[in-house]
């Protein structure tokens, strides 16, 4: 075994030895007044979260675990550095499901949630997931909305100028049109401003996305990068993309389908597109209309 010595004089610092935090919750069978242990977990998440001290604590949400949030039980994510993992996979995902008026917050940087289902059963919801710091993960999470009356204005709604943001592996659905309006702040399953460092992969959509799927606002972001994702964009009149003016960045090996009723014959149907954001050939979009079998690429937008 090595073991690190200590250099008191000589500006080195040998590794802390004291081992990271881990907490377990699970809403079915915990308590907050429990040590929040595997045998022992805690009730909620904010409570997990609250317990957290240090950059690389983790929080493990337990199968089936399945908690509905409110405005008295909001989930404030705000010690930076730590991970929420849910284990338990199909119908044992660990499940946050949505009260009136409520969101999940992401108050502090380098944040990591993996495995998570967000699931919001409320007309008019505002986001999913509010996000506002930077170098933020998101991993193999399931955002829905199940009400079928209105969907969210957005699903991800990344804070103005916050940078270094990563989703993989992720699901999108809606199952109604949402409260907002086309064109209008907070819309979008992703919504973002003046940005920079977005990578998105891997990614899932159907539902009703007002404004697109990736709606980019007032500031050009820059940097942003969407790769093998797929899936479609059912509000009519909605696009893939909706961008300001200078952003940059590309889309790779993803696949879109929008509603219409007529055949797409145009590299601009994958919505307002900058000069600087460059489709590659390998990428398409197409419609469910009669006729909408066609798919279209580009090479970039026309200025």
């Amino acid at each position: 075994m090595i073991r690190y010595k200590s250099f008191n004089d000589s500006g080195l610092v040998a590794p802390s030895s004291a081992p990271r935090n881990q907490f377990y919750v699970d809403y079915n069978y915990g308590s907050d007044q429990n040590p929040g242990t595997k045998q022992l977990p805690f009730k909620t998440t904010d409570y997990a979260v609250g317990r957290c001290s240090v950059s690389g604590d983790t929080i493990y949400l337990m199968p089936g675990h399945n908690e509905t949030i409110t405005a008295a039980t909001v989930i404030d994510v705000d010690v930076a550095g730590i991970t929420i993992e849910g284990l338990g996979n199909g119908t044992d995902m660990p499940t946050i499901t949505y009260g009136s008026g409520t969101t999940v917050d992401i108050d502090a940087s380098n944040i990591k949630i993996k495995n998570v289902k967000f699931s919001s059963p409320i007309t008019g919801q505002e986001t999913l997931l509010d996000v506002n710091y930077g170098d933020f993960t998101a991993e193999d999470c399931i955002f829905e909305c199940t009400s079928a009356t209105s969907g969210p204005k957005s699903f991800i709604d990344l804070a103005t100028t916050k940078d270094n943001f990563k989703f993989k592996g992720c699901k999108f659905t809606s199952l109604a049109d949402p409260v907002g309006v086309d064109g209008g702040v907070n819309t979008g399953c992703f919504y973002f401003v003046d940005s920079e460092n977005i990578f998105v992969e891997d990614c899932y959509f159907s539902g009703y996305f007002e404004t697109a799927i990736f709606h980019n606002k007032t500031t050009a972001a820059k940097n942003v990068w969407v790769k093998n994702c797929y899936g479609t964009q059912l509000l009519s009149g909605g696009e893939v993309y909706t961008q300001v003016a200078e952003m940059t960045g590309g889309d790779i090996n993803s696949t879109f389908v929008i509603t219409g009723s007529a055949d797409i014959a145009i590299a601009n149907t994958w919505g307002v597109l900058s000069e600087h954001f460059f489709i590659s050939l390998t990428s398409g979009v197409g419609n469910d209309g009669a006729g909408g079998s066609l798919c279209v690429a580009a090479v970039s937008a026309a200025a």
